[in-house]
């Protein structure tokens, strides 16, 4: 007699085998340290703002340059980078050693741009400089669409920034919400003096 046709005749034994493997797996399914797995992505805090009205290179001479020279050297850093672009924006992202506690990297980089705050220009320091933990890998991009074609891109942008952006930073995990092409109601006034 062959080892399946012992199952085949007992139904009811092979179906309370089968009840205490998927209970057994149940269980240690719930019982995973899941995590204990490594961290194999390094922590990166991202250091931005904005200098209106200055041109990238003005930005990098200004700004950037205290800023690296004071962010240089933290405990764990492994490097970073640093780019301006046209619209006055700016920004500096730092890496780390990976297994890096992230909040106290962000503590170490905050207090390193506290102390070159006052020798950037006062429209830097006025606009204020942001320091957060970011994770440099995309897990999902949504994309809205309106399937009849009643509403338009910025009818959806401004729907995506004032109904979705709050709720949606809010979920536990998201660690940043960006609205590429963004586009925005405004209102143009014309004044007659």
């Amino acid at each position: 007699m062959k080892f399946s046709h012992f199952f085949i005749h007992r139904p009811i034994f092979a179906m309370v085998i089968s009840i205490v493997i998927m209970l057994t797996g149940v269980v240690s399914f719930f019982n995973l340290s899941i995590t204990q797995y490594p961290s194999i992505v390094p922590p990166c805090i991202y250091v931005y703002g904005s200098y209106t009205g200055a041109s990238p290179q003005v930005i990098m001479d200004t700004t950037l340059a205290p800023l690296e020279q004071q962010i240089n050297g933290i405990e764990n850093m492994t490097y970073m980078f640093s780019g301006t672009w046209a619209n006055g924006t700016w920004s500096i992202s730092v890496y780390f050693e990976t297994g890096t506690n992230a909040d106290i990297a962000q503590v170490l980089v905050q207090n390193r741009v506290n102390q070159a705050t006052r020798r950037l220009p006062q429209e830097v320091r006025d606009s204020g400089i942001t320091v957060k933990k970011r994770s440099t890998d995309f897990i999902m991009s949504l994309n809205l669409i309106s399937p009849d074609g009643s509403r338009d891109k910025v009818y959806l942008s401004n729907y995506a920034i004032t109904q979705m952006q709050d709720r949606l930073s809010r979920i536990y995990g998201v660690s940043e919400f960006t609205i590429n092409g963004a586009r925005e109601y405004s209102m143009r006034i014309w004044m007659n003096p």
